[in-house]
């Protein structure tokens, strides 16, 4: 058990160099076969973008990392939790732990957006223009403020096994950066792997900028979540060419950058036409 718990470590074991791999070679895969052009400055995207994930990454290793880590351990410790009240073989422990992080993650992400005040926060993530790698990170630092006290305490009432978090944030890690690469599998393999795994074109539909897409997919890893609590959308409904991704409220230029992002909770942004096209207010763009 000790030898698995260092191995999906991220500082210690194959959690660090599963992430970074996959910036690697999806960068590649970016820049050999990029499903979309861009719409706006590429520069401008990546060094803001960059900048604010590199902000969350300083916070987040003192805070995600340590606080639910420590919530598990306590549990895990004091016989907290539904996983500890019962015997159970270890392995089938970690599995329920496993699925219990990935069912947590959709539930936060879909309260993020039927929520108008913590939906300004999150829309931080969703106003990007274009999409690609370094969007996988573009997240406001007050998430972490909903995230860690939510999942603390699902980790805690599950008495989730502190190896099924390291796994499922060492999977996850990876699996993010490519959901939201420029990049796409053939049709048909992506309907094969969509039925286990979220795919980019899958993840794709959730950063449209049409309401009843962006409301949609939430699931981090497992499509299941979506497919069973109804919101799952297959395809965007002018097709995957036609779509707008970000949000119309935030679309000159200046909104990408570093301050308008950490400022963009507090505003309210202009509606711009994109294409004749006006985004939608809906419990996940109503203004408070």
């Amino acid at each position: 058990m000790d030898f698995l718990v260092s191995l999906f470590d991220r500082e210690t074991g194959i959690g660090g160099p599963l992430f970074y791999g996959a910036i690697l070679v999806v960068v590649l895969w970016e820049a050999a076969r990029p499903r979309r052009a861009p719409v706006s400055s590429t520069t401008t995207r990546w060094i803001n973008n960059i900048a604010l994930a590199g902000f969350d990454f300083l916070l987040s290793r003192w805070t995600i990392g340590f606080v639910i880590l420590q919530a598990a351990v306590v549990a895990a410790r004091d016989g907290w939790g539904l996983l500890n009240l019962v015997e159970l073989p270890w392995w089938f422990a970690l599995g329920i732990g496993f699925l219990w992080a990935d069912l947590v993650s959709y539930a936060i992400h879909r309260l993020y957006h039927s929520n108008a005040v913590l939906w300004r926060i999150h829309r931080v993530h969703h106003s990007d223009p274009d999409i690609d790698f370094t969007t996988s990170h573009r997240h406001h630092p007050f998430e972490m403020l909903v995230t860690i006290p939510l999942t603390a305490l699902a980790v805690i009432a599950m008495g989730t096994p502190p190896l099924a978090l390291l796994m499922w944030w060492a999977v996850t890690g990876l699996t993010s950066v490519v959901q939201h690469g420029n990049v796409g599998l053939s049709g048909r393999l992506d309907h094969v792997v969509r039925q286990f795994i979220i795919t980019p074109a899958m993840h794709l539909v959730h950063h449209s900028s049409h309401q009843p897409e962006t409301d949609s997919n939430y699931g981090q890893l497992f499509p299941w979540w979506d497919r069973a609590l109804g919101t799952y959308c297959h395809a965007p409904e002018g097709g995957y060419e036609a779509m707008t991704l970000g949000l119309n409220e935030f679309r000159a230029p200046r909104d990408q950058l570093f301050d308008r992002l950490m400022v963009q909770p507090f505003v309210t942004g202009q509606v711009h036409d994109s294409g004749g096209k006006t985004s939608q207010q809906s419990p996940s763009s109503t203004t408070p």
